[in-house]
């Protein structure tokens, strides 16, 4: 079995669902965040009728886990995407084992890893910047002219 992504490996974005519980995100997502029209009070339905039978569609539980919390998991391919070119590593070193008859790496290994992260390979300018602080999208209106010409 192979963990493949950052949500799977680590969690990712839907491991922040941790930080709350099943209902908090709920109650915010569907009714209480600025952006949430909802007067019927609407939810997801665990499970409804259509016209081939009952369709039964996962709830969230209590807390998000990752894969190898789950089941047994072999290797890890991290990445939010994974790298077409780390993708492709993970094949090659596959079909090598399989061709050659080479050992598999060790249980638990991370595959299609890099010692440098893809943001150290870019050649953009890296300026440092501070974010002084953070707003919401309903909290302003956004200067498309000056938001457009900054170059990053």
């Amino acid at each position: 079995m192979c963990a493949f992504g950052s949500c799977a490996t680590t969690g990712g974005i839907p491991g922040l669902a941790n930080l709350g519980s099943a209902a908090e995100i709920l109650d915010y997502v569907y009714e209480d965040s600025p952006s949430s029209t909802n007067p019927d009070h609407a939810r997801p339905q665990p499970e409804c009728e259509v016209p081939s039978g009952r369709c039964a569609c996962l709830i969230s539980g209590e807390t998000v886990r990752t894969l190898d919390q789950v089941v047994e998991v072999d290797y890890l391919v991290p990445g939010c995407p994974p790298q077409p070119e780390r993708i492709a590593e993970v094949v090659d070193q596959v079909v090598d084992i399989l061709s050659n008859g080479k050992p598999l790496p060790p249980r638990g290994a991370v595959l299609g890893a890099e010692a440098r992260a893809c943001c150290e390979e870019c050649d953009r300018k890296k300026d440092v910047k501070k974010i002084k602080h953070f707003v919401r999208p309903h909290e302003v209106v956004l200067d498309r002219k000056s938001a457009c010409s900054s170059k990053g």
